[in-house]
Parts: C-alpha cells; sequence; structure tokens
C-alpha cells in the first residue's frame, strides 16, 4: 500500500481566478502525514500548510478557499471549497494507518464491513453524516476555522449503523439501518420504524442479497426531497426471505454458534419477497432537544398482489417535487421492465385498515405506469433513470437507457400521469399496465454504447445531461454533455482523449458544483494509474430551427495526480516487520510494466471483431519467446479491454518474471453493441472460449514473443469456471489451467444472474447441462501439475460447494488436481497477507510446472 503520496498538478493547466485553484501535495512518514497545499494559484499570500496525527482533521482555509483532509472508512478523502461551494472529492487513496484512541472526537476509526460505508451530505448546513463504529457523527465545517466542529449524535451500541442518511429538508434529522431495521432519530434516542420479530422474516432499509449483488443497488430507503411544514417522508424497502435456503458459511475453525446463515437464491428456486412503505416523520423541537414521532402510511393492496409479474424491485425514489414514488420493476427473466408512479397521498395512514373497502376506494383504485419495455432478450439494468422538473401538469418527464436500437442510447420520455384501473374489485382485478407516453425522444445516436452503469447528471437551467460513453474509442469511456431540447445534435466530448473516465466501482462517476460550472471526475490509463481531473466549464449558445440551446466545454481543468516516484529502478526486499514502506511495491513493479499493445482481430464466425490486450516484459528481446498467460474472465456484460489502470491479477509480477500475458474480449462483452453481448445467450461456456483460442492463435501468429508450447490459461470467478473449461476442451493447447473460485454447475448459482442469460433451469435443461462443468471432467488431462484451484471457504457468492463437487467428481474420474484453500476469505481475497500468498502460490506453481 502506498504511505508515501506526493501529489501534483501539471503547471501549463490554470483555473480562471474566479474559480480558486487549489494546490496541494500529501506525504505520510512513520505514524503521521503531512498535508501542504496553495489555495489560491493566482494569490501566493494565502498559501498556508499544515501536519496532523493520523487520523486527525485537517482544515485550511485561504481568503475565499478552503480544503478539509481526513481518513475515514480506511481512505483519504479531500474535501475542497470553491467559491463557497463543498465538493466532496473522489476517492484518491487507501491507507492502513494506525488509529489512536486517547478519546478524541476526531479520530475516525475503520469499520469492518465497507461494503455498506456511507456519507450523507447535508447542502445547506455544510454537514457530513457518517458512522464511527457503533457512533454516528456529523461534522460541520464552517469559516472560519475555530467554527468547524464534529460531535458524536447518538452511540447504539452495541449495533452497527449502516447507509446513515440525512434528511434532505432538516439537518438534524436523520435515518439509519442497524439490526435489520431503519431508525430515524435527531441525536436523542433513535425511533425504530419497523420490528422484525412482529414480522417474521422481514427486514427493513437494506435491498436483499440478490438486489445488492446483480443489480448494484445498495440503498433501501430513500428521504423525499420536500416536506409538509414538520412533517417529512421516508420511502422505505422491505424484503423476506425466510423462504430461501440457508447456506452456511464457516471457515472449519468456528464454533457452530458463529456460522454465517446466508439466504440465497438459486437459479430456479424462490426469490426474496418485497414491498415498499412510506412513513410520516414528524419533528417537534423541544426546549431540551428536538424529537420525532412516526406514522406508517400503507398503500391499500399488496403491489406484488396488483402486478404479479414484478419479481425484482430495481430502484426507487422519489419525483423531484416529492408528490409522489416511483418504483422501476422487472420481471424474473428480466425481458420486461416497466416504471411505475404512486402519489403521496395513496399512501393511506395505519389507522385507515388495509381491509376498509372505504381506504381502498380514497386510494382511487389506481396505479401510474409511466413507462414499459419488453424484449426478447434481457433488458440490461442501468443507472440512467433520472426524473426532470415537469413543464406541463399531470405529466412527467425523465431520462431512461435502452438498447431498443441494438446500442444503449439515451432517451427523453415524458408520460401523463393518468392512472390504470383496476376495475370494480381492488382486490381481484387485473391492471391495464398500458402508459400513456405523450413522447420519447433519442439523445444519443450512433454505433457506440452509453456507459449505463454510471449515472447521468442534469443540469435543468441549461437542459443538459452530462454521462460517460464510448462515441470516441470502444476501449476509452469518456465525459459527454447533449442538449436534450435538441436532441439531434452530436454530444460534447468534456474530456480528453487517451485515458479512461469515471470510477468504475462506484456508480456515480463524476461530481458537480452547484451551479454546474465544475466538474471533477476520476480517469487513468495504461500508465497512469488514476487521477482526479477538475473540469471549468464554459458554455455557448446555439440555435438551431428556431430553438436555442447551450453547449458546453473545457475552459480549464486541474489534474490530480500521483507523482512519479524518483527512484523506481530496482527492486528492493520488503523491509522489516513494523517499518512502513515508502513507497509501495506495487508502484516499483509497475514502473518496469510497459504499455499494452492493443490488437484486433476477426471472430472464429466473422462479423464481429475480438480486441485484444498484449502485455510484455519490458527486458525481453521482441523475438524471445516467452511463457504465456491467457488471463481470462469471459462473462456476460463486462469489459476486461479498455484503456485505463490494469488491475489483473499478479500483474507486475507476472512482467517481472518475464511471462507474456494476453487479455481478450469476445463475444458476451459490454458495450460494443447488443448482438455481441446476447451471443452467449442460453450458451453459456459454449462461445466464449472459441474465441479466447481464436484470439491466441491469431496473436501469436502476429508476435514471435508467445511461446505456444507453455500456454497457461487462469481466471477467477466465470474466469475460473472458463479456466477449467478450456483445459477440458484444448488439453494439447494450454499446458496449465489456475481456476479461481469457478462456477461448477450453474443450478447452484443464483437466480437473478443465471437465468437472466440461461433462462429457467426446468426449461432449458439441457443447456444447463452443456454449461456444467462436471459434465466435462473425462475431457481433463490425466498428467498431475496442470489444474490448480483456489477457493475461499466463506466465499458468499460462489460457495465453496461448487469447488467441493468438482473435487469429488474428479476423483471419482481418476483426474489429478492441485488445491489451495483460503479459510477466512470470501469471493474476493480481502486480506493484504491472503493475497500476498495468492501470488506468491501462483508464481510458484508455473515456475516449477510450466
Amino acid at each position: 500500500l502506498t504511505t508515501r503520496m506526493p501529489l501534483t498538478i501539471c503547471p501549463s493547466w490554470k483555473i480562471p481566478l474566479t474559480s480558486r485553484t487549489i494546490v496541494f501535495s500529501v506525504c505520510t512518514a512513520s505514524a503521521s502525514w503531512n498535508a501542504n497545499w496553495a489555495v489560491d494559484c493566482c494569490t501566493p499570500t494565502s498559501w498556508s500548510t499544515g501536519t496532523a496525527s493520523c487520523g486527525q482533521l485537517v482544515h485550511h482555509s485561504g481568503r475565499r478557499s478552503a480544503i478539509l483532509v481526513f481518513v475515514l472508512s480506511g481512505r483519504l478523502w479531500f474535501c475542497f471549497r470553491m467559491n463557497f461551494f463543498f465538493f466532496f472529492a473522489l476517492l484518491l487513496f487507501q491507507l492502513q494507518c494506525p488509529s489512536t484512541d486517547d478519546g478524541r472526537e476526531h479520530v475516525i476509526r475503520y469499520p469492518l464491513d465497507f461494503n455498506m460505508c456511507k456519507f450523507s451530505r447535508h447542502v445547506a448546513s455544510n454537514s457530513f453524516y457518517y458512522s464511527q463504529e457503533s457512533r454516528l457523527m456529523r461534522l460541520v465545517d464552517e469559516i472560519p476555522l475555530d467554527k468547524r466542529r464534529i460531535q458524536c449524535l447518538v452511540n447504539i451500541d452495541p449495533l452497527v449503523p449502516e447507509n446513515i442518511t440525512v434528511c434532505p429538508g432538516n439537518e438534524k434529522l436523520f435515518a439509519f439501518v442497524a439490526d435489520r431495521n431503519v431508525h430515524v432519530s435527531t441525536g436523542a434516542v433513535p425511533v425504530t420504524l419497523e420490528h422484525s420479530s412482529s414480522r417474521q422474516g422481514w427486514s427493513y432499509g437494506l435491498p436483499p442479497y440478490i438486489i445488492r449483488e446483480e443489480f448494484n443497488r445498495h440503498e433501501g430507503f430513500w428521504w423525499s426531497p420536500t416536506s409538509n411544514g414538520n412533517e417529512y417522508f421516508l420511502l422505505v424497502e422491505g424484503y423476506n426471505d425466510k423462504m430461501l435456503p440457508s447456506i452456511v458459511l464457516s471457515d472449519c475453525t468456528m464454533s457452530p454458534d458463529k456460522f454465517e446463515c446466508l439466504r440465497y437464491a438459486f437459479a430456479g428456486g424462490p426469490n426474496p419477497k418485497w414491498c415498499v412503505k412510506v412513513y410520516s416523520v414528524i419533528f417537534k423541537y423541544r426546549p431540551s432537544f428536538p424529537d420525532v414521532e412516526v406514522w406508517e402510511r400503507n398503500f391499500p393492496e399488496r403491489l406484488i398482489k396488483l402486478v404479479p409479474w414484478a419479481e425484482y424491485l430495481v430502484n426507487a425514489g422519489w419525483l423531484p417535487d416529492g408528490s409522489a414514488i416511483w418504483l422501476k420493476v422487472m420481471d424474473r427473466l428480466q425481458r420486461r421492465v416497466a416504471v411505475i408512479c404512486i402519489p403521496l397521498e395513496w399512501f393511506l395512514p395505519s389507522d385507515c385498515s388495509d381491509n376498509s373497502d372505504v381506504c381502498k376506494a380514497d386510494a382511487q383504485k389506481h396505479l401510474i405506469f409511466l413507462y414499459t419495455e419488453e424484449s426478447d432478450t434481457w433488458i440490461p439494468n442501468h443507472f440512467g433513470i433520472k426524473f426532470l422538473t415537469p413543464v406541463v401538469p399531470d405529466t412527467v418527464r425523465f431520462i431512461w437507457c435502452s438498447w431498443k436500437t441494438d446500442y444503449r442510447h439515451l432517451y427523453l420520455v415524458e408520460s401523463r400521469r393518468t392512472t390504470a384501473s383496476v376495475g370494480q374489485n381492488f382486490n381481484t382485478s387485473t391492471l391495464d399496465i398500458t402508459p400513456t407516453v405523450l413522447s420519447e425522444k433519442q439523445l444519443t445516436f450512433g454505433q457506440w454504447d452509453v456507459f449505463s452503469d454510471m449515472q447521468v447528471s442534469v443540469d435543468e437551467k441549461r437542459s443538459l445531461i452530462y454521462f460517460l460513453g464510448f462515441a470516441d474509442n470502444p476501449l476509452e469511456s469518456h465525459l459527454y454533455a447533449t442538449s436534450y431540447i435538441c436532441p439531434t445534435t452530436k454530444p460534447i466530448r468534456i474530456s480528453t482523449l487517451g485515458s479512461f473516465y469515471g470510477n468504475t466501482d462506484e456508480g456515480n462517476p463524476f461530481g458537480f458544483s452547484n451551479d454546474y460550472t465544475l466538474l471533477a471526475v476520476f480517469r487513468s490509463n495504461f500508465v497512469t494509474p488514476g487521477e482526479c481531473v477538475i473540469y471549468a466549464l464554459k458554455f455557448e449558445t446555439f440555435f438551431s430551427n428556431d430553438v436555442k440551446y447551450v453547449l458546453p466545454s473545457a475552459a480549464s481543468c486541474l489534474v490530480i495526480s500521483v507523482a512519479p516516484y524518483p527512484a523506481m529502478n530496482n527492486v528492493c526486499p520488503l523491509p522489516p516487520p513494523g517499518r512502513l514502506l515508502h513507497e509501495s511495491i506495487w508502484s516499483r513493479f509497475t514502473s518496469e510494466v510497459l504499455p499494452p499493445q492493443l490488437l484486433q482481430c476477426e471472430g472464429p464466425d466473422g462479423g464481429y471483431q475480438l480486441q485484444c490486450m498484449l502485455f510484455t516484459p519490458s527486458d525481453v528481446a521482441v523475438a524471445t519467446p516467452c511463457p504465456t498467460i491467457l488471463f481470462v474472465y469471459g462473462g456476460p456484460c463486462a469489459q476486461m479491454v479498455r484503456n485505463c489502470w490494469p488491475t489483473f491479477l499478479c500483474l507486475p509480477l507476472f512482467m517481472k518474471m518475464g511471462y507474456v500475458v494476453l487479455v481478450v474480449d469476445g463475444r458476451g462483452s459490454a458495450y460494443r453493441g447488443k448482438q455481441l453481448e446476447i451471443a452467449i445467450s442460453g450458451r453459456m461456456g459454449c462461445v466464449e472460449i472459441e474465441d479466447q483460442v481464436h484470439a491466441l492463435r491469431h496473436v501469436a501468429s502476429q508476435n514471435t514473443c508467445i511461446d505456444m508450447k507453455r500456454v497457461v490459461v487462469m481466471g477467477w470467478s466465470y474466469g475460473g469456471y472458463l479456466a477449467i473449461n478450456a483445459l477440458a476442451k484444448h488439453p494439447n493447447l494450454f499446458k496449465i489451467a489456475i481456476s479461481g473460485a469457478p462456477v461448477v454447475d450453474w443450478h447452484l448459482y443464483d437466480s437473478a444472474y443465471t437465468e437472466r442469460y440461461m433462462g429457467m433451469p426446468e426449461e432449458h435443461e439441457d443447456s444447463y447441462d452443456k454449461a456444467s462443468l462436471l459434465n466435462s471432467i473425462n475431457l481433463l488431462p490425466d498428467e498431475p501439475n496442470r489444474l490448480l484451484l483456489m477457493h475461499g471457504l466463506k466465499d458468499q457468492n460462489v460457495h465453496f460447494k461448487h469447488t467441493a463437487l468438482l473435487i469429488e467428481a474428479m476423483i471419482s474420474a481418476g483426474k489429478p488436481y492441485q488445491l489451495k484453500v483460503f479459510p477466512n476469505e470470501r469471493h474476493g481475497l480481502r486480506r493484504a497477507s491472503a493475497i500476498e500468498h495468492l501470488s506468491a502460490t501462483i508464481l510458484h506453481f508455473l515456475q516449477e510446472n510450466l
């Protein structure tokens, strides 16, 4: 891990005086870290410096600018104030610094479960809310410095709060999740919204595992953007998974009372049930402290009864004016999607009984279907939905993403808020779900994809939408903008060619100032680990057919990047225990990794191109044949070949040891059109390897550095599945297969992922059988040391049962194998010692057997 981190900007880039440039550097040494910066490049007299011990909050301010630096969740964060706009900067580094515990409130420890860690910002009060172990904390940043304060709002020990979220209309009111319930508080004793003990099997405030894993949503409650006086509204998701089978996760050293039990939705089996509720949160200010009361509001009928095909609640939220909630739902096979709107007044107070016909009549017996879409293949999930302020009463406008034209593109949809009649009998009627779509305008065009895994941002004042896409290069995601009132215009690229933009680990890849004149985005490429770029935008007015519209461009930009370390020529041995590294071993290795060659070749079936990356050691002659690793993933809707900082397993070590590494994107890979992606529909494990083998042979025919007699196929998860598949189908081509956490039988994987691509097992049993590795055991080689299996015993995604079944079948067939087990690791190895041991195991296995 990097513990010396100088940060610099390119001096040729400048920001206008009115934008207040911030320049700073950060480094760590021993158990402390220092921060130095200039807050105004144009006024050097305002420069200030400061130091702080590890974990402390540091704040320095210039004339009209300020910076806040702090460590939270094991990560170093920077906050900038530009023209009094407080911008929460992108994640730059991850630290492993010893935390102190002297009772000071400003010491922020690292939570154990980083997956659900969340910050919440209240714009008006310039406050940040976060959790620190069992405490909920609030940071209020103000100028001058002596007004800045941090306070502990409430301690709920022994519970651990998750997803703390402040109410947009009241900075004293916040909600969080703990013990499978949503709680609201003002700093006093939290009020619990639901009690799981009274509703057996139900959890509230967090989505079920299947939604988090396969639809990438981690929020389960949403504050309304508006209020009714001192009455605020909270939309809460609930789910019940008691009908799902339980999976026990254990490292085999735990006592039975400490086993982890996970409810898991298998392909073809039951899925969790879901519901939504609305709560009225009444804020009452008392002389000593504010207090809250909570009232439950229910829709007169269960939504799943009215829309029985809605298997998954993919996303939810509020319309901009807070008058209604919206739900995005999909059917089980994900061939059908709908956006449903329910006005707030149709959620009736709990004292109005669900069984009352009067209450059901008061709800007007209606739902509002804003949009529906159906397809003969799966419909990709996207984060491109964004609701806008309506321009006509009783209408709803929103941005939508669809690949109905064979490429993912954005649309502006305007629908009437008319209701879908449910007939005379509210309980048993069938909904007419046909929406009244007034208009649907396509906003982006061409044979390229919008990066739909990332959210879009809308500047309604200028009628602009900002998004990431692949319009200029299928290997580079860039930041674009277009006007949604003049959609025929070509999107304007704001970013610079030569990098991949957007933090792919976060759904929100860029941030704006409140007036949309400053933009921050993360980028990297093959030779740059990562940079935060802050653009100052300028705007130009155009006319088209008497329509006036505005388009942005980058006036200037500020780049915050990791400066190269001056002495990276030789690899040094690891220091003794307790000594901190002054720069990372990773950075030293990667300094000797050449950028890969980007290659293309036509697929074996023709009509499409295979994208390839070829990494070669820097100290090896071009004509020298080297042992070669075909690093595979190959899973659907993934992209491995892209111009971003490579994070493949052990890549710098492979380069240093003289290996060539080839990475290929073939059929099934994402963001090169619908037809290439759906080629694996119902055929997982059947077409991917043929593309990989075809590309390997083509690249080898053009590059003499590949030794075809020493080829290794290696991958993790879906890549581990393909690695075994490749060794079984091409034992004479691949000398060794290294497989990590492989899916062996698709019956045993989760429902949403498997059924999306393979259909229901009872309807496609033949396809499931062809895709199972258990039916290819006899094709594996009989020689020893040709297959290395690796798996974590506490893998919550691909359970160790997969590898156990594979081993049992190999024993029965007399097939040799090597096994490496990680008792306390999950699907992705987390501990540094485990990752180091994994790297050493792989390299030793290759050196001994290749």
